[in-house]
């Protein structure tokens, strides 16, 4: 059947794009959108054959849709054209139309043999390709003799390029009644195009995107949010668990460790001779070897309480390897450089100062990145305000320009203003986000610095690449710590 649809039409009809369109929706059974295209081809000026064809489709489409009055009238223009036009079983999907057909055509044709009404019109017009119409039929071409029906009626001429004109006649029985008709020519349009209207459905549909644009970037920025404050989280727990870290128990050969610490930063990495150095192995020998033989027994969990680790550096009275020896040095304090108004400053001034030099850039980014996204669209704000000014001047002189158009402009004016806003509000909240987690990240990241009691009561850093110290649990002594320092 979709065979015969595409190939039986003769080379001039294949020429109609509009025509084989229409074919191919009435072979599909959607007649509606047939009707639509073949009464489109009758606007492009169709041959006399070709004619006959498109007012036979579409009375067959019109009568599947069950619009018989208008498949009769169609039916009827398509015997007018060629009498002996006739509709194959293979063209008419719904067999119950041939009956039909069958009838129009014998009434056409009793009436053509019984004798002509001797009542016509005939409308004159300069323009040529000029048509009449009847209740919305065509009748024929203008500035010829036309068959009508007396009484009033009601006909309409049209013509490419030109306002169609609806005109009220009384035509006289049994003459021929003439008429003069001119029609006004559509002006040109502008080269300048207003704001095109905008429909109903698209503004739905534009709103419905605009929305699901604006969820999403919600989602996107609550994701963020949840990232952030989980970042804070990480970060507190970390600065809680470093505070209870920060003072590790003292064990009696940590002592001598810190001691020899103090005297390495003291005396800036130079030992007085190869005795002093001789007697400082001597002395921690002799203090490990009291140690142990002082030393109670373990507990069934293997740790000691407190106060049977010894005592302290403060109480520790010297031995007598050691009473030859040079004076022991002050000890010294372990903690964070204080706190510098660099902390608080943007664009990563904390990480930098800190010497996180990678983290500082990222945030240097980040803010220096959100700042001009605020510029670049407050700038777009006030061109499209200015814009609007400039339409709401130029409605005020130019006379095509319609209240709709106006309000078409003004609502894409607000959507673009509201998609700025959002966007700016987005990366205001990154650019606060950042900053406040850069101030809390470099409070608590501060590098570790040494305090010499004896020397100086200031923080002095501790060069991170040449500290290392060691927290190891151990059986005998519960924790060790192990530190060394590479001058």
């Amino acid at each position: 059947m979709l065979a015969f649809f595409f190939g039986f039409s003769s080379p001039i009809l294949a020429k109609s794009t509009v025509y084989k369109q229409g074919l191919q929706h009435y072979a599909k059974g959607e007649f509606d959108k047939a009707v639509q295209e073949l009464q489109k081809a009758l606007n492009k000026k169709p041959s006399r054959a070709e004619k006959t064809k498109i007012y036979k489709y579409i009375g067959m489409s019109l009568y599947t849709l069950g619009r018989k009055t208008e498949s009769e009238k169609n039916f009827e223009q398509c015997l007018a054209n060629e009498k002996s036009c006739s509709i194959s079983k293979d063209e008419a999907l719904d067999e119950s139309v041939l009956p039909f057909f069958q009838s129009i055509k014998s009434r056409t044709l009793a009436k053509e043999s019984a004798p002509k009404a001797k009542t016509r019109i005939m409308v004159k017009t300069p323009i040529k390709d000029a048509e009449v119409l009847l209740d919305g039929i065509l009748l024929g071409p203008a500035n010829t003799s036309l068959d009508a029906k007396s009484g009033t009626l009601e006909i309409t001429v049209q013509a490419p390029g030109y306002r169609a004109r609806r005109v009220k006649i009384a035509v006289t029985k049994l003459v021929e009644n003439v008429y003069e008709i001119t029609l006004d020519k559509i002006p040109a349009k502008p080269e300048v195009k207003s704001v095109a209207k905008v429909d109903p459905k698209e503004k739905s549909r534009q709103a419905r995107l605009l929305a699901q644009e604006n969820a999403r970037e919600e989602k996107v920025a609550k994701k963020k949010a949840k990232e952030l404050d989980r970042a804070r989280k990480l970060e507190a727990r970390k600065a809680k668990n470093s505070k209870k870290d920060k003072t590790p128990p003292v064990l009696p050969d940590e002592e001598e460790a810190l001691a020899d610490l103090e005297n390495n930063f003291k005396d800036s990495g130079e030992l007085k001779d190869k005795e002093h150095k001789s007697g400082k192995k001597d002395k921690l020998a002799h203090s490990r070897d009291e140690d142990l033989e002082a030393r109670p027994r373990e507990r069934k969990d293997g740790l000691e309480l407190p106060e049977e680790r010894g005592p302290s550096i403060a109480n520790e009275k010297p031995s007598e390897g050691a009473a030859s020896g040079p004076a022991s040095p002050a000890p010294i304090e372990l903690g964070k450089e204080p706190i510098s108004p660099v902390h608080f400053l943007p664009f990563g001034a904390g990480q930098f100062y800190n010497r996180d030099y990678l983290l500082g850039t990222l945030f240097f980014g980040a803010q220096a990145y959100s700042i001009g996204l605020i510029a670049q669209a407050q700038q777009d704000i006030e061109q499209a305000k200015s814009n609007e000014q400039a339409a709401l001047r130029r409605a005020q002189s130019d006379p095509t320009v319609t209240q709709d158009d106006l309000d078409a402009f003004t609502l894409a004016k607000n959507n673009f203003v509201a998609d700025k806003e959002d966007r700016i509000n987005i990366a205001a909240g990154v650019l606060a986000g950042t900053y406040v987690f850069g101030v809390i990240h470099a409070l608590i990241m501060r590098p570790l610095a040494v305090s010499n009691s004896a020397s100086t009561n200031l923080m002095e850093p501790v060069p991170q690449s040449d500290l290392h110290w060691q927290l190891s649990p151990t059986k005998e002594q519960g924790l060790q710590l192990t530190m060394r320092l590479d001058l």
